[in-house]
């Protein structure tokens, strides 16, 4: 598959070497162009998915993209279309960059713009001020994290988003970033959106949409099919989906929360349960309510988590002190079914 500096024109250079060597013709490269063997929506998949699987990581917060203001780093494929996907769904995309400097236009960035400077022209992102006189372009690429936003995707190359971008994104207002290149964000970056409450997506699962259509370009190539553009964009976005929705469950399920409130408890769940995630307390009544309201997809083993238990008795148990504490206690399930095995109800 293409990365960075390889696009369908390389790909193809590398497949006609291949099939001249070895007199085959099958699906070992992907990113392939339409007449020998590509897949629509290809192209897209990686801004695509990247997008989806934010929206999703959005809607379990109770968040979306509406409304608001996107940082794009890079003008590639990834960075194009994420831009694209963005918009449709409600954000505005105010800045992108290459390696030369940074743009930002506040009345949103147009991606077909970008796409002709970049896909045609083969220019710089500087050009895009021919087009929009109003637009401003700044040297230097790092700058790019300055711009205040609600949502950052770092989308052009590894390591490009440091501690030091990190506390300029939280100080702006991001509360969100996922991650469209490999690995864009250093270790100390990310761990500063930990600590700092930003939702965060990983690269190994946010940007996997590239990879997965690759997975379906060979799975056409096997069954000799061409899917439409709509058939494979659906297929991407249900893999995005249950990339996320599997990872979530998993995050909920492996973590118990217990609130330091007596006989009151927390569980971290979905937009669509009507939970305040961060906020809300409710009994075990109101818990169990909730949880058998939420969609199948979402449903843990319930048991598993607190309601098996009376919390005063937890806190005595694990000496916590009640109502002195201001942030939650986590436990993973093991631990808290060795704690606490002596205490169900």
């Amino acid at each position: 598959a293409g990365d960075i500096g390889v696009g369908a024109r390389e790909i193809g250079y590398l497949f006609g070497q291949y099939k001249r060597i070895r007199n085959e013709f099958n699906g070992v490269l992907t990113g392939k162009g339409l007449s020998y063997g590509g897949s629509l929506a290809r192209t897209e998949a990686t801004g695509y998915g990247l997008c989806y699987f934010a929206d999703e990581m959005l809607k379990a917060a109770g968040k979306s993209f509406q409304g608001q203001s996107v940082v794009i780093s890079g003008s590639g494929n990834v960075a194009i279309y994420a831009n694209q996907k963005a918009t449709e769904l409600g954000g505005k995309v105010i800045a992108m960059s290459d390696s030369n400097g940074y743009i930002v236009d506040e009345n949103g960035i147009d991606y077909k713009v970008i796409q002709e400077i970049k896909e045609v022209k083969r220019a710089r992102i500087k050009t895009y001020l021919d087009y929009v006189p109003t637009a401003k372009y700044f040297e230097g690429c790092q700058g790019i994290w300055t711009v205040p936003c609600g949502i950052a995707l770092p989308c052009a190359t590894q390591n490009e988003l440091d501690l030091s971008a990190a506390k300029a994104l939280i100080q702006n207002g991001c509360f969100a970033v996922a991650e469209g290149a490999n690995m864009p964000s250093t270790p100390e970056a990310v761990a500063w959106f930990q600590e700092h409450g930003v939702l965060f997506a990983p690269a190994k699962a946010s940007n996997a949409g590239g990879v997965a259509t690759s997975g379906l370009e060979m799975s056409q190539n096997s069954m000799r099919l061409s899917w439409t553009f709509e058939e494979v964009d659906q297929k991407l976005h249900t893999i995005m989906r249950n990339i996320f929705i599997n990872n979530y469950r998993k995050v909920v399920r492996d973590q118990t929360f217990v609130d330091q409130t007596d006989n009151l408890y927390h569980l971290s769940l979905p937009q669509e349960s009507g939970l305040d995630s961060t906020e809300s307390r409710y009994d075990l009544k109101e818990m169990h309510r909730i949880v058998n309201s939420l969609p199948k997809e979402y449903k843990v083993p319930f048991s598993m988590h607190v309601s098996g238990f009376k919390y005063r008795e937890i806190a005595e148990k694990l000496n916590l002190p009640l109502g002195t504490v201001k942030s939650r206690i986590f436990f993973t399930r093991q631990k808290l079914q060795e704690e606490l095995k002596d205490f169900r109800q």
